[in-house]
């Protein structure tokens, strides 16, 4: 009884943190700038870049599935980034009106977020606890821009993340379906297959079977369809077009810091960022080692290894908008009770709560007296450098026993 009261306690103390970082961030990067603004002019907020009609990728994607039907797809190629099996999924839409269709999508993203946010840590944690945390962040969500802008652009992120997301609970239970819905997953997006060590762990037969489905499920719709992938990607990599504020990749997050240092006449610091950037990327790539060497030692740290994943599929890829940033949520909540409770402890999950936060906000004019937070690659990095410490801390303290 004492140590479900217990339990409960620091669970509480959990969400009081979360929450009093998120007002810290609605203050600071709204009320704040707002209210001191140059002229004490209250600005209206704009929560997002809308666009006329609604649905646009959404409306995109199932242009170009029923352009394979057609056989029409050759003029249609060089856009579409995504693996050829995308495709098949929205292949029942081109038989709908797209009203319909839409308000089937939108539907799958709000089931897929309640699921993400929600069902996930609880079924994962098995602890009904979870819900005192995971209520708020769904409400939240539902508010916010990532979450908003997702289900206005039409996108598919929160569907893929789901079932990858399903497919590791099923895994961890036991149940072959899990690599199923892990390998559809993989052909939606392809970043998911960064969470194979959460899949296969040590079992190297594993590695070698998910990967050559992963591989050969890219020529089911034919080798053509294949090299319009491939060139598509190609192409993209070659191209600036997505180097914004938007995009979370580490790649577009130095080449905009780049363009600003050439625009205030400062090029002559472009070599430290060129190795600054470098640096970044060796971090990434250590913390993954780290995380994944930590998990297969001991085993224990499943959580931190998922939300270090998590995060790494939003930084590596090159094309990678912020509006994903809402499948944050579900990793980002079994990271916190996976955490302990100690003093600076708390410290460290208040800063990424507060990281967290900062990704809900897009009003880029507000956030500019913040400059390490007005983009989102910065907040994503400080969040990893704290699953890196809590994973190492974690160490020393099993170390000790």
């Amino acid at each position: 009884m004492f140590n479900n009261q217990h339990h409960q306690r620091d669970i509480l103390i959990k969400t009081i943190v979360f929450l009093s970082a998120f007002v810290s961030s609605y203050l600071i990067f709204y009320i704040f700038p707002s209210l001191f603004h140059a002229g004490s002019k209250m600005k209206q907020l704009q929560l997002l870049p809308f666009i006329d009609p609604i649905g646009v990728d959404f409306k995109a994607n199932v242009d170009f599935i029923n352009s394979w039907v057609m056989g029409t797809d050759e003029q249609f190629s060089k856009f579409n980034i995504y693996p050829p099996l995308t495709s098949l999924f929205f292949l029942p839409f081109i038989f709908l009106e797209f009203k319909i269709s839409y308000i089937l999508m939108t539907s799958l993203s709000f089931i897929s977020l309640f699921y993400i946010t929600i069902l996930f840590p609880f079924r994962m944690l098995k602890d009904s606890n979870t819900f005192y945390l995971s209520i708020p962040i769904f409400i939240i969500s539902l508010f916010t821009y990532p979450f908003l802008f997702e289900i206005e652009r039409g996108q598919f992120n929160l569907i893929a993340m789901a079932l990858c997301f399903y497919g590791l609970e099923l895994n961890k239970k036991g149940h072959f379906f899990g690599h199923i819905l892990f390998l559809i997953s993989i052909q939606m997006k392809l970043f998911p297959a960064i969470f194979v060590f959460l899949f296969a762990k040590k079992d190297i037969k594993k590695y070698i079977y998910l990967g050559g489905v992963s591989i050969l499920s890219l020529f089911l719709l034919g080798v053509d369809k294949f090299k319009h992938f491939l060139n598509a990607v190609i192409e993209i990599s070659k191209s600036n077009i997505f180097i914004s504020e938007v995009n979370l990749s580490t790649g577009s997050f130095f080449k905009v810091v780049s363009n600003v240092l050439t625009e205030r006449g400062k090029s002559d610091l472009i070599p430290y960022i060129n190795i600054i950037q470098i640096l970044v990327m060796v971090f990434m790539v250590c913390v993954l080692c780290w995380l994944i060497y930590d998990f297969f030692k001991k085993e224990n740290n499943y959580y931190k290894l998922l939300l270090g994943c998590s995060i790494l599929t939003l930084l590596i890829p090159q094309v990678s908008h912020d509006y994903k940033l809402s499948y944050l949520a579900g990793p980002f909540i079994c990271f916190l009770f996976s955490y302990l409770n100690k003093k600076y402890e708390l410290i460290l999950i208040w800063v990424a709560s507060f990281c967290y936060c900062s990704f809900l906000w897009h009003f880029w004019e507000h956030k500019q007296a913040f400059p390490l937070f007005k983009m989102n690659t910065p907040g994503l990095l400080i969040i990893l450098f704290i699953v890196l410490l809590s994973t190492i801390s974690f160490s020393n303290k099993k170390n000790a026993v």
